[in-house]
């Protein structure tokens, strides 16, 4: 096995809060004039969703959202992952050239995404058309508190992560529709200003806890990067809090992936929810994997994805591209 370290530098925690907000999550028209200029206006961009819901009757949920633009074609992929047995009831990965991406909402395959600025919300999902299919609102954060912070991590690549306010949507199973509620969840926004000749990965892991508090790190491992590497970790209120220097990610020889911090002290384990059942005979290598993790009293879902960024790799990432086995994310 062919393993991979890779070091992922940062100096700084983020101290954003998040503050409730409640929203219908209904699709209202926007002016493509109004849209947000890092996604809907950017020939190069990506967007991204993670997080944790939770249905009325407790049942939890796992999800993750991706929609990428590189000029005139789109990329989408979306999981949704049941808690209580770790098992996908969604995916979706789809790709469209679109004639028109200047307008506000973008549809790829059965995948969705909408930015509203007059009330600083996002509305995403997949169109359920006789399968599982969601659709969640994002509110962003409440005028009056702490705004969001974009970071240049390579000259032409803006970066921002943020802890959004209120998740709200309707999620569509086989059991039927179930309404969803989070306090939080992960938002990351990526922008190229223009093709590049750049060739490098950007690795983000994501996780999130029942009780609310979660962290996330996000690496550029370039030497001509401007700034390498974000990370944070938010507990249960919302509250920035000191991470480790170390976060490890790798795939045991048991095909469990593990993520471990040493303060606060954390070693999580989860199966890759995607992964196919062995007697299917198809070996999948995802540049995604997810899963649900048990830690004491809690539970809890971690996304770790890459994305290549610039020159002929920008997006997708190529099929035949040997994924790495492990990797050490390192905050500060």
């Amino acid at each position: 096995m062919r393993i991979l370290r890779l070091l992922l530098v940062c100096g700084f925690l983020w101290s954003t809060a998040a503050a409730a907000a409640v929203g219908e999550s209904q699709l209202a028209p926007v002016p493509a004039a109004q849209a947000q200029p890092g996604l809907m206006d950017n020939l190069h961009a990506s967007v991204l969703f993670s997080g944790l819901v939770t249905s009325e009757d407790g049942e939890r949920y796992g999800y993750y959202f991706r929609m990428r633009r590189n000029l005139g074609r789109f990329w989408a992929t979306a999981l949704v992952v049941r808690a209580k047995n770790n098992k996908v009831i969604l995916f979706e990965d789809a790709e469209a050239i679109l004639e028109d991406g200047s307008k506000a909402s973008w549809r790829v395959g059965r995948a969705f995404v909408r930015y509203n600025p007059i009330n600083d919300s996002w509305i995403f999902g997949v169109k359920p058309e006789g399968r599982a299919g969601f659709n969640f609102r994002v509110d962003m954060l409440k005028p009056g508190t702490n705004t969001r912070e974009t970071h240049a991590l390579h000259k032409g690549i803006t970066l921002e992560i943020t802890q959004t306010s209120r998740v709200n949507g309707h999620l569509q199973t086989t059991d039927g529709e179930v309404f969803v509620t989070a306090p939080h969840a992960w938002f990351r926004q990526v922008v190229l200003k223009e093709q590049m000749a750049l060739d490098s990965t950007l690795m983000g892991l994501f996780c999130r806890f029942s009780d609310g508090s979660g962290f996330y790190a996000a690496r550029l491992p370039e030497k001509s990067a401007l700034r390498g590497a974000v990370a944070g970790w938010r507990d249960a209120s919302g509250q920035s809090q000191e991470m480790s220097q170390f976060v490890q990610v790798h795939k045991g020889e048991d095909g469990v992936w593990k993520v471990m911090l040493s303060a606060p002290k954390r070693e999580l384990s989860f199966v890759n929810a995607l992964l196919p059942p062995p007697e299917s005979g198809f070996v999948r290598q995802p540049e995604l994997v997810a899963g649900f993790f048990d830690y004491q009293n809690t539970t809890g879902f971690c996304a770790f994805s890459e994305d290549f960024i610039g020159g002929q790799r920008f997006f997708p990432a190529l099929a035949t591209q040997e994924k790495p086995q492990a990797a050490v994310l390192m905050a500060g």
